[in-house]
């Protein structure tokens, strides 16, 4: 497997999305960082209104009832309004011509991780707390268009080690590190060698904080089952991989 840091990655008594926490001196790794709790709102980066930009609707109220139509868009230009419309709410995330990230790749990334959890039947909440690291990497403006894979792959390595039991002994038919680095290598198009490389550098830039409140995981994790139709209890209910 090569070098980890797995043991700087996970919390003292564990725990994926839950609460609380500090990240300063003699705080356990993978704490939250107190300064980005305050600032992080989980629905601001991906905000539905964006949707909405352009999209021609007329609203007829009645007594009783009321109708909304939206106008046909082909969907080449409802993405370019997306976009265009993400793009003036958040100019300081322009990278240059060719490198900026849009809103619909960020979508296509969250969209690639929920599908390699989702067909091998994993624990959801790890992708959730994925997206919140991938995230606060966008807000630093650290991600762009040529380095979103890598980026998105190493927050899901570093979520599945924080948030996941990790001791072979306890696994109880659960997915091993390595099978989720073969995973994220397909499905990312990220080679082995540099998803491993690039693993502690984004621990390094997310502060070595990966612990995150209930509330911004929740979000996520709503946004995630509605994309497959299922709900939280459906979910809850579902046998885990292994079972």
């Amino acid at each position: 497997m090569g070098r980890s840091y797995e043991s700087l990655v996970r919390a003292r008594g564990g725990g994926g999305g839950g609460g609380g926490g500090g990240g300063g001196p003699g705080a356990p790794p993978g704490a939250a960082d107190p300064g980005y709790v305050a600032r992080y709102d989980p629905l601001a980066l991906d905000d539905v209104r964006f949707d909405r930009a352009g999209a021609g609707r007329l609203t007829y109220a009645r007594e009783g009832y009321a109708v909304s139509i939206l106008a046909f868009r082909q969907a080449g230009p409802a993405k370019e309004g997306l976009n265009t419309a993400w793009a003036q709410a958040f100019p300081w995330l322009d990278h240059g011509p060719g490198q900026s990230l849009t809103l619909s790749k960020v979508r296509a990334l969250k969209a690639r991780a929920l599908g390699v959890w989702w067909a091998r039947g994993w624990e959801l909440s790890t992708v959730a707390l994925a997206v919140v690291a991938l995230e606060r990497l966008v807000w630093k403006r650290l991600v762009t268009k040529a380095n979103r894979r890598l980026a998105a792959a190493a927050c899901l390595l570093l979520a599945f080690k924080h948030n996941e039991a990790t001791s072979e002994d306890d696994r109880r038919g659960g997915p091993r590190v390595a099978d989720v680095v073969e995973a994220l290598c397909a499905a990312f198009g990220a080679p082995r060698r540099a998803l491993l490389a690039a693993e502690f550098p984004v621990f390094a830039h997310l502060g070595f904080a990966l612990h995150a409140p209930d509330e911004h995981v929740a979000p996520h994790m709503e946004r995630l089952l509605a994309a497959k139709g299922v709900s939280l209890a459906e979910y809850m209910a579902m046998p885990a991989a292994g079972e």
